[in-house]
């Protein structure tokens, strides 16, 4: 919540709002830009997981990124057991291709800066290697996510 003081003329008046936070997740991977336009967002406190899931324009193909995160502000090692996050490509003629930095030889870091019991905002980046039948790897740039759950 934000207060708004104006005074004029010896009149001072105030205004308390409160801004909604909007989910977003962007990021450039391999020099295109991703720009989720569908966001589901799931926080397991049994698990003390929060997991993002953004999905690019409906269109073949479409694209897919997902970041799992443990709820603790900082910036983790994405190769660890901190978090990972992939990516996948969709085309209702074929099969998915996907990426990863889980098990699959890619390598990142999150960073996340701020924690609410109702949200979360960060930065990532990284190499997502191949997961099984994919071949090279995705370079990931430029990852903003800012979510309410």
């Amino acid at each position: 919540m934000s207060t708004i003081t104006a005074s004029y003329q010896g009149n001072t008046g105030t205004l308390n709002i409160t801004v909604a936070f909007g989910n977003s997740v962007t990021a450039t991977i391999d020099g295109v830009p991703f720009n989720a336009v569908e966001i589901l967002v799931r926080k397991d406190d049994s698990h003390s997981q929060i997991f993002v899931q953004g999905s690019s324009a409906l269109t073949n193909p479409h694209s897919i990124l997902s970041i799992l995160l443990y709820p603790r502000i900082g910036t983790f090692d994405l190769a660890s057991l901190d978090g990972d996050y992939y990516w996948v490509s969709l085309s209702e003629a074929g099969t998915p291709s996907s990426w990863g930095t889980d098990g699959t030889g890619g390598s990142g870091t999150l960073t996340l800066s701020t924690l609410t019991s109702t949200s979360a905002s960060g930065t990532f980046s990284g190499t997502l290697g191949p997961a099984a039948g994919t071949t090279g790897t995705r370079v990931v740039t430029n990852g903003v996510f800012n979510v309410g759950f």
